[in-house]
């Protein structure tokens, strides 16, 4: 019976970090909205062009 209780934690455990990681992504693409809303483009292009070329994209 410990089997049950092992997949029901490990089942929400998934479900915890993946709604963590979903919540994040709303408030990213929020504060990303947000910020083109203010005219803040280039700003933002220029912060993440060293991120994106360090990371190989």
């Amino acid at each position: 019976m410990s089997w049950i209780t092992l997949a029901i934690g490990m089942t929400l455990l998934t479900y915890s970090h993946v709604l963590s990681v979903i919540i994040t992504l709303e408030i990213f693409a929020l504060i990303l909205v947000l910020t083109c809303c203010s005219g803040k483009v280039a700003l933002i292009l220029a912060k993440w062009k060293p991120l994106l070329k360090s990371i190989g994209i």
